[in-house]
């Protein structure tokens, strides 16, 4: 918490390697949605004291959600407010604002674009936790929108793609 980009990089890191080491669960609180986007194999999103979602980062990445989709965002208008619970007229005045093509300031960068995980160091093990985290999230994929299936297939794919270029590098690396 706090940390600058650079140093919040590195831990990520060294996270990610100990990981590949000793298979250890690691839980990580952050509002930093790079790190949320890119280090844990499993997210869960608390709102209003309860858990509204978890289960695989790429379920949240596409949650179609509307306070998970305002949090990737950034935006001020949705269910998240300044205080806990939002009243009903702040809620309107927003809604009066949208339709009058007013912006809630959030970020127009597409955080629901699944991203390769960061991978361990050259060197390291490759993680075990991939292998269980892809076979649940295969199981789960059924029951997901066609847009979270889609975006998630494409996504493994990106990553079966860069583990091989890894394994590549590693092999002419060593030999």
């Amino acid at each position: 918490s706090g940390l600058d980009p650079v140093r919040t990089a590195y831990i990520s890191q060294l996270l990610i390697d100990i990981n590949a080491q000793i298979d250890a669960t690691i839980l990580i609180v952050t509002h930093n949605i790079n790190i949320a986007r890119t280090i844990p194999d499993n997210i869960g999103m608390l709102f209003r004291k309860e858990l509204v979602m978890f289960g695989p980062r790429e379920q949240l990445l596409t949650s179609e959600q509307p306070v998970v989709k305002q949090f990737l965002s950034g935006d001020r208008f949705g269910p998240i407010g300044m205080s806990e619970e939002k009243d009903e007229a702040v809620q309107k005045q927003e809604e009066a604002m949208q339709a009058a093509g007013i912006g809630g300031g959030g970020t127009k960068d597409d955080f629901s674009e699944i991203i390769p995980q960061v991978q361990p160091n050259p060197g390291m093990p490759e993680r075990k936790a991939v292998a269980r985290h892809r076979e649940r999230v295969l199981e789960l994929l059924p029951t997901l929108p066609e847009n979270a299936q889609r975006a998630i297939r494409e996504s493994m794919d990106q990553e079966d793609q860069i583990r091989a270029e890894s394994r590549a590098h590693a092999a002419n690396t060593q030999g």
